[in-house]
């Protein structure tokens, strides 16, 4: 599954890096919602119509044993892709809309002994739609805000165990959602 990330991406990055030579904009910067959820931006196209990649959820923490042989692993990595359109409101203000495929992947470990742990592996992927606006703050950069409805699956699997006398537990838990609330993401892009 990382191998397929990996190649999506690399060929993500050959197609816009070949395509940048007939398109005339080019933006990239930093999103963020929530105040702790941050992706790395890059939109590519001309003014009325633009492709944008996304890295989002780049996470990792790490924390070695300790003392009493505890130790903790979470990870998380997201990417979005797609296609957005923009209409002139005013001489410094767009409106944008259109959509993202998302996929995200999640691990977590953590362990207390040999005898005691709990693992859980997921994975979220998506249509997200996009409502927002820009506004252009002068010198190339520009600040956005968007809305993010979004329709998404989401598959999870947790493996634990409670001690020497208990026996390995597995769960596997999907779910389907729609989203409409905590998504607001605002960005700030410097358009060259």
């Amino acid at each position: 599954m990382k191998n397929l990330f990996v190649a999506a991406f690399v060929l993500g990055l050959a197609y816009s890096s070949n395509a940048q030579s007939e398109d005339k904009l080019r933006e990239v910067g930093f999103s963020f919602s929530n105040l702790d959820n941050f992706s790395l931006v890059y939109r590519f196209g001309n003014e009325s119509s633009l492709w944008r990649i996304s890295l989002l959820n780049l996470r990792a923490n790490l924390q070695p044993e300790n003392d009493l042989g505890n130790k903790n692993v979470n990870t998380s990595l997201g990417f979005r892709m797609g296609k957005e359109w923009r209409s002139p409101i005013s001489e410094k203000f767009k409106f944008r809309y259109g959509g993202d495929l998302m996929t995200s992947f999640n691990y977590s470990n953590s362990s207390f002994d040999e005898d005691d742990f709990n693992k859980s592996r997921s994975i979220r992927t998506g249509l997200i739609g996009i409502l927002g606006f820009n506004y252009s703050l002068g010198k190339g950069l520009i600040f956005g805000a968007e809305l993010l409805p979004g329709i998404t699956y989401a598959a999870a699997e947790n493996v634990s165990r409670n001690g020497p006398q208990s026996e390995e537990q597995t769960s596997f838990n999907s779910s389907y959602n729609f989203n409409l609330d905590n998504s607001l993401e605002l960005s700030l892009v410097y358009q060259f």
